[in-house]
């Protein structure tokens, strides 16, 4: 029989003690909520954000966003038991107005088809807010989404800069979807600037500060060529 030797540590009156065993598999940091449903909202907004189906040959029949949503939701149902607040006021108003666009569209004297189409994609877009109000729950969970945001936007920004083309001296985006037009290609730059120069400032080393900066400035570069108006202001 092999015996395992036994840790001591001293109490707190100076004798000898048994140290306390930790069960095997338990670490010292407690397990956070919803780390399942975090994970694959990660994937979703990467997938999004970055939309490899555009410039990566066979990727888009594989729904790679789709896919990665209905993960985060599958599980955010099996985890919400972990849940230790309710949904916010303003998470339940959203889910109301879905619920009156829903109403609108069943009962729109024109084309209903369209506006039923246009409902069933904005709930996607609820679900997934619901996901990541309740899933995002720390600083460091909140960095980690406008990381990636930011991220996948600057290099779309960059590509688009480099290799995009100009329709009627307007710049368009090289990748499809929501960065096909002039206008919300330059939205999308807007936003995720501050972010990028967030983390300009916060890059400890000297080559992430340059890369931060490098695509902060053609991305502002990147607003002016799209010669969006609503970009500008």
């Amino acid at each position: 029989m092999r015996l395992e030797k036994t840790e001591t540590m001293p109490s707190v009156t100076g004798t000898v003690a048994e140290a306390p065993h930790r069960p095997k598999g338990i670490s010292n940091r407690a397990k956070e909520p919803l780390s399942g449903a975090f994970f694959w909202l990660l994937v979703f907004l990467l997938v999004y954000c970055g939309r490899p189906e555009d410039y990566i040959p066979g990727v888009a029949h594989l729904h790679l966003a789709r896919v990665a949503g209905i993960f985060a939701l599958i599980a955010f149902v099996m985890c919400a038991g972990q849940l230790k607040k309710g949904i916010p006021r303003e998470t339940g108003l959203l889910v109301l107005l879905l619920i009156q666009f829903g109403l609108a569209a069943i009962f729109s004297p024109v084309y209903k088809a369209h506006a039923v189409q246009v409902t069933v994609a904005f709930s996607k877009a609820v679900l997934i807010i619901i996901v990541m109000v309740l899933a995002v729950t720390t600083w460091d969970r909140l960095r980690k989404v406008l990381f990636i945001q930011a991220g996948a936007v600057a290099m779309i920004g960059t590509v688009s800069v480099l290799k995009g083309k100009l329709y009627g001296r307007r710049l368009m985006g090289v990748v499809g979807g929501i960065y096909a037009n002039p206008n919300d290609l330059a939205i999308a730059l807007v936003l995720c600037l501050p972010l990028c120069l967030f983390f300009t400032f916060r890059a400890r080393s000297r080559p992430r500060k340059l890369l931060w900066a490098a695509g902060t400035l053609i991305m502002a570069y990147g607003v002016f060529l799209t010669a969006s108006r609503a970009g500008f202001l």
